[in-house]
């Protein structure tokens, strides 16, 4: 083989060998954007299924503490310790949805 086919012999690997490194930056990078996209959905579904719990549980503090207060001076000791643990429940679902959001934020 002469010089010259050597020549376009050696600028054909090196063309492939960049090629080859250009399809793998391409694939590295295609990799990262997916698992960008993947944390990003994630965190606004968690975002989403909070704000779905939180409304409800919301909802049931307003209307338990508007019952307390029309209610509390008939109230018997009995069902003043059912409140105290409803009011209790809902506090540690406030915070448990508090988590959530706040392990997603971290997670992103």
């Amino acid at each position: 083989m002469g010089e010259p086919a050597k020549h376009l012999e050696k600028i054909q690997q090196d063309i492939l060998k960049q090629n080859q490194h250009l399809e793998n930056q391409v694939n590295i990078h295609a990799e990262q954007s997916v698992k960008t996209e993947i944390l990003s959905m994630n965190s606004t579904m968690i975002s989403k299924i909070a704000h779905d719990l939180r409304n409800p549980l919301q909802i049931i503090q307003v209307t338990s503490e508007l019952l307390k207060l029309e209610f509390e001076k008939q109230m018997s000791d009995k069902a003043q310790l059912r409140f105290n643990s409803l009011q209790s429940s809902i506090i540690k679902m406030n915070q448990i949805i508090d988590d959530i959001l706040n392990f997603a934020k971290t997670s992103s």
